[in-house]
């Protein structure tokens, strides 16, 4: 309804004139409004005035009105909340959490597994809700249904737990409906989950979540996130083990300007000083050089999983580690810096550079050397064949 609907302007008159009717009129001392115009043949209209009321008061109304993002469809997002945070803590002094889910324009507060969630304008965090999270209060799960997703891209999301002095805001993502979601009876399961540290996410399309009903997502909250979220754990180890050679070996030829033998990369013990040749497990942290060891020991899988599921910053510590590595060894160009002794990422120009100090690129030359044998060819060799 905007500032121009007759439906609205008409309400506002009637009002009015209700009110007119129940005052006492000019010649008892009170001023009257003057609501309705009446022409000589019947026709009535309402007076500039009211007009004016109506179309301010139907501006109001609709600054007031929830702005819905645009859309393309609808999904439910399912949100499971680790049971600590990555710092450390419990939610609200071990109560569970009071999670919200926003997004650029607004937030969403669930009203259960059967009930579209209830969006609200603007941040929501500051305006000390009286029933704060609604269904999700004191839950370390929720459903947030039918919420809007932008028709553009992946949308901007972001679980907020309400607190009374201070909100928790875990890292937001970007999403998009998860289209293989699928549905077997009452059993949701999906393979594009989201997870981090401190929640884990499943992005339904609305239409299956509805055919599915409260049920399946009741055991998607329950079960079906919790088990893939173990299923990510143990691929992401998996690939770590699979993909540190490779990783190691274009760092150091970043580093070296050299390609880098096979026997260099796969050897544990390079890899291992190569980390901390990076700075990413550097002598001074025996643990995270540990992790690595037992990583690329796959005798040690099975054992690492466990220690993993039982004290999961383990695991996102590996996660960090090899995200670390992911982007030094993407970086566009290596650059020599004499005098520093260190190496840095570099940013710049719509480019990566790597500044390298001469002691990095020397201690890695001594890292490579017993290896490296007649298989090293300097990188302009292989560039030019």
């Amino acid at each position: 309804m905007n500032a121009h609907s007759p439906r609205l302007r008409d309400l506002v008159a009637f009002l009015l004139q209700g009110a007119r009717r129940a005052r006492p009129d000019r010649r008892r001392g009170t001023a009257r409004v003057r609501v309705i115009h009446r022409f000589t043949d019947g026709t009535t209209r309402l007076s500039p005035m009211i007009k004016a009321m109506a179309a301010l008061l139907g501006m109001v109304l609709a600054l007031a009105a929830p702005a819905l993002p645009a859309h393309a469809g609808k999904a439910t997002v399912l949100l499971v909340l680790q049971p600590v945070k990555a710092n450390g803590k419990k939610w609200d002094l071990g109560r569970g959490a009071d999670p919200v889910l926003c997004v650029e324009t607004g937030c969403y507060v669930s009203t259960g597994l059967s009930e579209a969630a209830r969006f609200i304008a603007g941040d929501v965090t500051f305006r000390g809700l009286k029933r704060k999270a609604d269904a999700c209060n004191n839950r370390l799960t929720c459903a947030f249904r039918a919420i809007t997703l932008p028709d553009d891209g992946p949308g901007f999301i972001q679980p907020i737990d309400i607190d009374l002095l201070r909100h928790d805001r875990p890292a937001p993502r970007h999403v998009m409906a998860d289209e293989t979601c699928r549905l077997e009876d009452t059993r949701l399961s999906c393979d594009g989950g989201i997870f981090t540290p401190d929640y884990s996410l499943w992005i339904v399309p609305e239409a299956l979540a509805r055919k599915g009903g409260a049920a399946a997502l009741d055991y998607a909250l329950f079960r079906g996130i919790r088990a893939s979220r173990r299923a990510f754990m143990e691929r992401f180890v998996t690939q770590a083990r699979e993909s540190l050679p490779e990783l190691v070996g274009d760092f150091l030829r970043l580093v070296l300007a050299e390609h880098v033998a096979r026997a260099c990369r796969r050897s544990a013990d390079v890899i291992v000083e190569a980390l901390a040749i990076a700075d990413i497990a550097p002598a001074r942290d025996p643990q995270a050089q540990q992790l690595v060891r037992d990583v690329l020991d796959g005798t040690k899988h099975e054992s690492l999983m466990r220690r993993m599921r039982l004290h999961e910053p383990l695991f996102w510590r590996l996660h960090a580690l090899i995200a670390r590595l992911h982007t030094l060894a993407a970086a566009d160009r290596a650059l020599p810096v004499p005098g520093r002794d260190t190496i840095r990422l570099r940013n710049g120009g719509g480019q990566s550079t790597l500044e390298i100090g001469w002691a990095v690129r020397s201690r890695a030359r001594n890292l490579v050397r017993p290896c490296q044998g007649d298989d090293a060819v300097p990188t302009e060799a292989l560039l030019i064949d």
